[in-house]
């Protein structure tokens, strides 16, 4: 719906004093959808909040000290609403549109790469604490047929007998 609004509305990141029903809506549709998206970052992409934890909001099993987390889900939280401040008038902020942009992107990179340390490791986490992780992936080829990988590699050919055929 943010979309859909944002698309068939006028240019709502232009700086306007213009509020008009039509960006009213779509800025309370966009909060409504950075909060739904906080929310399932927090509770399914880092399984954080978890009941019965010995780490108050976070979950049994961390790998970074809990310090990290609580600034991850602060942090979180206020970069996922900073693009406020970029449909805020620059009278208000003090700072030219271009500039603030680039702040807008500078922290967006900060909040999806500690998004990423921690859906990382969460995941990590769940394959070995779920007995998902593997030791050994087989290959869909005879290994047995290879008599040196440096040969396949520089040449795609080996000295090796083909397998015999199956009747």
């Amino acid at each position: 719906l943010v979309v859909v609004i944002g698309t068939f509305g006028h240019n709502y990141s232009v700086y306007s004093t213009d509020w008009g029903w039509a960006r009213t809506l779509w800025a309370v549709m966009f909060v409504v959808s950075t909060l739904y998206s906080y929310t399932w970052d927090i509770l399914m992409d880092w399984s954080l909040c978890q009941r019965n934890s010995r780490h108050p909001f976070l979950r049994e099993r961390i790998v970074y000290p809990p310090a990290f987390y609580y600034y991850a889900m602060v942090s979180n939280f206020f970069f996922r609403f900073f693009w406020t401040v970029t449909i805020s008038a620059p009278i208000n902020i003090g700072i030219a549109p271009q500039y603030l942009s680039l702040l807008a992107a500078c922290v967006e990179v900060v909040r999806r790469f500690t998004w990423a340390l921690i859906r990382v490791e969460n995941e990590h986490s769940n394959n070995c604490g779920q007995y998902r992780a593997v030791q050994f992936i087989p290959l869909p080829f005879d290994e047995a047929r290879f008599s040196e990988p440096s040969q396949v590699l520089l040449t795609g050919k080996t000295d090796a007998a083909p397998p015999p055929a199956k009747a």
